[in-house]
């Protein structure tokens, strides 16, 4: 029985006919932190067996390539509103597609595949108050929808896993996690140039959500307490209300903007400690990617960290400057206590891997496509 979606194609009666994928990879070259990470690190883990083909949806812009190989198609638009109504329904009759995987919202109904999408978290749903409204009326608008009318939702954690069905009436058995992982990179020789001395590390980009501004004043304290001469490096781009964040900052903070993948990797390693106070996340991998290395990491005791991090940081309650201050002068001063976060770290980070979450995410696509 032919799938939908799928066009007669000469000769494909005589053997097995291939299951035939999409991924939406838009956000591939954006700079987007998280979103553009996953997709990367997934997509390039990827090893479809011989009977399922997967082609890749990138933007005009791109002009990399994966290293499996993978065929990549280009939108024609870049406005999201067109990419979604008209490239993506054009490319699932073009290319046959018997599945279209995409990130957050859906195409129309009239597109002839079945639909999986990624919600990596519902963060809009609980701190509305830190997005601007062109970015909270599309998503309170259309995610709910996506996740109910998908024919399956992939998030990055349980924690998004259990938000997501609790909060949209979603069966969490419709809901497959498929998590973050580190990503092997060489760094390059940045840090040294950077920064001169010991650094605390944040990696975000600057935005509310990150809750940079309690982190500013809790490292203010702590240097006044200790008399700690090393600074706190906070690696991310301007995002929403980025000025007033920075303007916070206060001397002994340095910003270093979007950087390159081998910067960022050498600015993780050479660094003192790592400290995330986020309000939300979906999954949360730069503490990941920091534990992988040793470096001694605390974080936020909310949402998916808990999860994400297991025994291997420190946990503190990110909406108190006293305990962000706390913590940070444990990673910083308590020898022991910094010996067992590298350990116990590193065993945490390495339960991750895209090899993992790339099989998980084939045998996804299968069980869809196979569930009429």
């Amino acid at each position: 029985m032919r799938k939908r979606g799928r066009p007669a194609h000469t000769g494909e009666s005589s053997r097995v006919a291939k299951i035939r994928v999409g991924i939406d990879a838009h956000m591939l070259g954006d700079r987007s932190g998280g979103n553009e990470t996953y997709y990367s690190g997934i997509i390039n883990a990827l090893n479809p067996p011989e009977d399922m083909e997967i082609i890749i949806l990138v933007p005009r812009s791109f002009s990399g390539s994966f290293k499996n190989g993978l065929k990549t198609v280009r939108f024609r638009h870049d406005n999201v509103l067109l990419r979604y109504l008209l490239d993506i329904p054009h490319i699932v009759r073009r290319y046959g597609l018997d599945i279209i995987h995409t990130q957050y919202f859906l195409p129309p109904f009239t597109c002839p595949a079945k639909r999986i999408v990624t919600i990596a978290d519902i963060c809009f749903m609980h701190l509305s108050g830190i997005f601007s409204l062109k970015d909270l009326i599309p998503q309170k608008l259309l995610i709910p929808v996506a996740a109910k009318r998908s024919d399956r939702v992939v998030t990055v954690s349980y924690y998004s896993r259990n938000d997501i069905a609790g909060t949209f009436h979603v069966s969490p058995e419709k809901i497959d996690v498929t998590y973050d992982a580190p990503t092997a990179v060489i760094p390059d020789d940045s840090a040294e140039e950077m920064v001169d001395g010991p650094y605390l590390l944040t990696i975000g980009n600057i935005q509310p959500r990150k809750n940079l501004v309690r982190l500013f004043r809790a490292f203010r304290s702590f240097r006044k307490r200790t008399r700690w001469e090393g600074k706190l490096v906070v690696i991310g781009k301007k995002d929403y209300n980025a000025e007033r964040i920075m303007s916070k900052a206060g001397n002994g903070i340095i910003f270093t903007g979007y950087v390159s993948n081998e910067t960022r990797e050498s600015l993780i390693r050479n660094a003192c400690a790592f400290i995330y106070p986020s309000l939300f996340e979906g999954f949360g991998l730069p503490p990941v990617e920091a534990m992988i290395h040793g470096i001694p990491t605390a974080v936020s005791n909310v949402t998916s960290l808990p999860e994400v991090v297991g025994d291997g940081a420190l946990l503190f309650d990110p909406l108190s400057v006293p305990g962000i201050s706390d913590s940070i002068e444990k990673l910083i001063t308590d020898g022991e206590l910094r010996k067992s976060l590298s350990e116990k770290g590193r065993i945490a980070a390495s339960r991750f891997s895209w090899e993992q979450s790339a099989e998980k995410l084939v045998e996804i696509y299968r069980r869809t496509y196979e569930n009429d």
